[in-house]
This record gives structure tokens, C-alpha cells and sequence, in this order.
């Protein structure tokens, strides 16, 4: 449920995305605004509703995963400047783009949210959480 909603956000926010690219500078503006729009879309529940891959022998992902990482190309292309028809490599095109593909983005927020339970100091005193 929750899945399927980012999914469409983030749909809505790469088609954003390609709107702009027309009137907006390929490069550093259009990587800003996917980050800003999209990514943190994307991160702020990553940690609840995604599982990192850690490697890759793990199944594929569903349904939504699938649709949110299409989106994730289809904004990294926007700010590259080419099509699907080029047949770039997903790993080349998000380094160029320089955005996180949603395995990143989950393995990320995974890792602050594990960090937070460690190192916070909401157990009082400034006492470190066991």
C-alpha cells in the first residue's frame, strides 16, 4: 500500500522532472531538484517499507520497488539527456546523474536508523542507548 504510493509520487516527481529539463540547464540544477523532490521523497520511509538487497543472489524486487527504481532512471536520464532507446547501463547512468538508485537509499536509511538506536540520546541523561 504505502509502496504503491511512492511509487506513483515518484512517478509524478520524474515526469516533474522531465518537464523542467526543458526549460532548466542539464546538470547540477536538475540533479538538485531530483534529489530534493524525489529522493527525499523516497528516503523518508525507506527504512520502514524497503529491505537492501545486500547482495545479488537475494529475489528480485516487487512490483513497487520495480516502478520507483524506473522512476529513479527516468529522472537520471532527464538530467543526462538521453533516451531509453541509447541503452545506457543503470549503474553508468545513475553515476553520471549522480543520484542513488533505491538500493542505496534503503541500505542508507537503514544504517541511520541503526546508527540513531546506538548513538541517541533520548535514554536520558545523555546516557547512550543500550
Amino acid at each position: 500500500p504505502h509502496n504503491i504510493n511512492i511509487a506513483k509520487a515518484a512517478a509524478k516527481r520524474a515526469a516533474l522532472i522531465s518537464r523542467l529539463a526543458v526549460h532548466l540547464p542539464r546538470g547540477k540544477y536538475l540533479r538538485q531538484l531530483a534529489k530534493g523532490l524525489m529522493i527525499g521523497k523516497i528516503s523518508y520511509a525507506a527504512a520502514a517499507v524497503t529491505i537492501p538487497r545486500l547482495n545479488n543472489e537475494c529475489k528480485g524486487p516487487n512490483a513497487a520497488h520495480r516502478a520507483i527504481q524506473v522512476a529513479i532512471n527516468d529522472a537520471a536520464r532527464s538530467i543526462v539527456g538521453c533516451k531509453r532507446r541509447d541503452h545506457i547501463h543503470v549503474r553508468d547512468l545513475l553515476e553520471r546523474a549522480g543520484l542513488p538508485s533505491l538500493n542505496e537509499v534503503a541500505a542508507k536509511a537503514v544504517a541511520l536508523e541503526t546508527w540513531k538506536c546506538f548513538y541517541s540520546n533520548e535514554g536520558g541523561g545523555g546516557a547512550r542507548n543500550p
